[in-house]
């Protein structure tokens, strides 16, 4: 496993046309096997105090999003279909469906970049359409930069772009 910053963005808009706007970053667990791209993160709840732990799974054209906390649930991504959910709350259980419009990956540079857009459904009535922005890049741990801030605070020296041309350690 190797640590990466990943960034979820989550577009919903209900019926009534307003839209809700959802952004999480955080460093997260990444390998790829047998063809296949793992996310393993942990997420506050929206109400606070409780963690889920969530884990993505990217296999070609096909996305899974499980989350396991307080509220447990398994989503699957694909285009063009439509499944079962079931959302697992303290309260109880609901059941959804969720049709997957589109699901785009891209791999460049270092950097991905998954994109699903869904619309979910309750007892035959949408809920909402939704677009979930995933991007993730290897993680470089902030002691790395800190060290680039000390040299240049005692070079005093950094090309047009603020990139430090001498790195020395201070004393």
């Amino acid at each position: 496993m190797e640590k990466i910053r990943l960034t979820l963005t989550g577009r919903q808009r209900g019926e009534d046309g307003e839209e809700t706007v959802t952004e999480t970053r955080t460093i997260a667990d990444y390998c790829e096997r047998n063809g296949s791209h793992y996310i393993i993160y942990e997420e506050e709840a929206e109400s606070g105090g409780s963690l889920s732990k969530n884990t993505l799974k990217l296999k070609g054209k096909l996305l899974e999003l499980t989350n396991r906390g307080a509220v447990t649930s398994r989503m699957v991504f694909e285009a063009g279909k439509k499944v079962m959910v079931d959302y697992a709350t303290p309260f109880g259980c609901l059941k959804m469906e969720l049709a997957t419009r589109s699901l785009e990956s891209s791999f460049q540079d270092g950097k991905t970049k998954i994109r699903v857009d869904y619309t979910l459904y309750a007892e035959g009535r949408v809920l909402s359409h939704c677009v979930l922005d995933i991007k993730f890049a290897k993680y470089f741990p902030i002691p790395a930069i800190n060290d680039k801030v000390s040299a240049f605070i005692t070079s005093g020296k950094a090309d047009s772009t603020g990139a430090v041309s001498k790195l020395s350690t201070p004393s």
